[in-house]
């Protein structure tokens, strides 16, 4: 199953019964029924996390990076690098031993029972030819294995890139079909990509408004949203509909242009009411670098704003 980090929002995806002091993927299990964040490093209750999804999909992969998303603990300016947890590297690590210790004494046999049998020096020759062969075997399956342990999980992306040409579009598709309506009422969408979060009105009760995730073409069980949160905001609700998202894949390269910032990237993009400000629904695109962060706003057709 997939939950959220409850400091940072980062999906850990853990085995169902966490009683079993296990995890697979980027959580990792401790005592108690306690998941420790493979990104920020913080501990969270299983059963107080907010579930992503039942089932992790099968080619679900961590992301890389992850900036928390507004409204947790940690500030949205932050960003973290996703490690390997320790349990699942030492666990590897030590299979990986254990291959190279079992082909190693199998070499060992190899040349003592050819010096019984046949003692000559072109039999001794071939046996010590034939260990060093599985001896190099066993270091080279090892030191895969080791690469494999510490860079497997990052090498795969998730299945749909949600900055491409389209990805916002097949998000909001997904977001439609999960919540049964070709119509929504929203208030914020928020793309990463390969993840996005969405707050809207439930459309078979319109008193309630959830938040959604996501992940990898799969939307988790929806989390409620607090009536006094959604209180007196209806003018900051909109319809997606009427946000050009065709034009992301267009503002995110020309934002990480415009702004200049060496190795910049964009992180993620906000589509939301600019109110009090304005009454328009804003894009807006933020790009993050080793030494500057920034933002382009963009109105709901595309045309570019301010630069923050």
């Amino acid at each position: 199953m997939l939950i959220e980090c409850n400091n940072c929002g980062a999906p850990l995806a853990i085995k169902s019964n966490p009683a079993s002091g296990t995890a697979l993927g980027n959580g990792a299990f401790g005592n108690g029924g306690i998941v420790k964040c493979a990104y920020c490093n913080a501990t969270s209750q299983v059963a107080q996390a907010r579930t992503v999804a039942p089932a992790t999909p099968p080619d679900w992969q961590p992301p890389r990076q992850w900036r928390p998303p507004p409204g947790y603990q940690v500030s949205p300016d932050q960003v973290f690098t996703y490690r390997t947890p320790l349990r699942v590297l030492r666990a590897v690590l030590t299979s990986v031993f254990l291959v190279a210790m079992i082909m190693a004494m199998a070499a060992f046999v190899v040349v003592r029972q050819a010096a019984v049998v046949a003692p000559s020096g072109a039999a001794a020759m071939a046996s010590a030819l034939l260990a060093n062969g599985l001896a190099q075997g066993a270091l080279a399956q090892a030191q895969q294995a080791i690469a494999d342990a510490t860079k497997g999980a990052l090498a795969k992306k998730g299945s749909q890139n949600y900055f491409a040409a389209g990805g916002a579009e097949v998000a909001l598709a997904k977001f439609k079909a999960a919540l049964g309506s070709r119509q929504l009422t929203i208030r914020q969408l928020v793309l990463y990509p390969n993840y996005a979060i969405l707050e809207a009105q439930d459309p078979q009760n319109p008193k309630h408004w959830n938040r959604y995730t996501l992940m990898d073409d799969l939307v988790g069980t929806p989390e409620p949203i607090s009536n006094d949160s959604v209180a007196g905001e209806n003018k900051k609700f909109f319809d997606p509909d009427s946000v050009a998202l065709s034009q992301l894949s267009t503002l995110i390269p020309r934002t990480v242009s415009t702004l200049g910032f060496e190795g910049g990237q964009v992180s993620h993009v906000i589509v939301q009411s600019n109110l009090p400000f304005s009454k328009q629904v804003v894009m807006r695109v933020y790009v993050h670098g080793p030494r500057d962060d920034g933002r382009i706003d963009y109105t709901a057709q595309g045309k570019q704003l301010e630069v923050h």
